[in-house]
């Protein structure tokens, strides 16, 4: 990862990573837990690159309570519903490896929706672009 991979994780790939602390380092964070399905407004950051095409959407969903553990992690989008304001979506990179945490997805519609659409290719892109020499710790 830090030779400069990339790393995306969407909705449960996140989870149980109480068990695997390596991983919960890599990305930044975790899965904490969830409340019963219910509206769930996905609110990209706008004028945010990763966010590029997205606009805020509501949907049916899991909202996942994520701790962001990295203070130095870019969030570019939060989740919101009644049950409150969490992170939704973050960057942040290891050595010249990129890591992007998008928590939204658990139903089919979120996943069919453009503007998830476009925030999944828009971290894809980011993921697979190496990190430039010059910018790297």
């Amino acid at each position: 990862m830090r030779k400069g991979n990339g790393l995306l994780v969407v909705h449960s790939g996140a989870a149980d990573l109480d068990r695997k602390p390596m991983l919960r380092g890599l990305i930044g964070g975790a899965f904490i837990t969830h409340p019963a399905q219910c509206p769930v407004t996905v609110e990209p950051r706008a004028s945010h690159p990763l966010t590029a095409g997205s606009a805020p959407f509501t949907l049916v969903d899991e909202h996942y309570y994520m701790a962001l553990d990295d203070a130095q992690a870019d969030l570019f989008m939060t989740t919101t519903s009644e049950h409150g304001t969490r992170a939704g979506g973050w960057t942040r990179t290891e050595g010249a490896g990129r890591v992007c945490v998008l928590s939204p997805g658990h139903n089919v519609p979120v996943w069919l929706h453009p503007s998830f659409q476009a925030l999944l290719r828009n971290a894809l892109q980011w993921c697979g672009t190496a990190t430039p020499a010059a910018a790297r710790p």
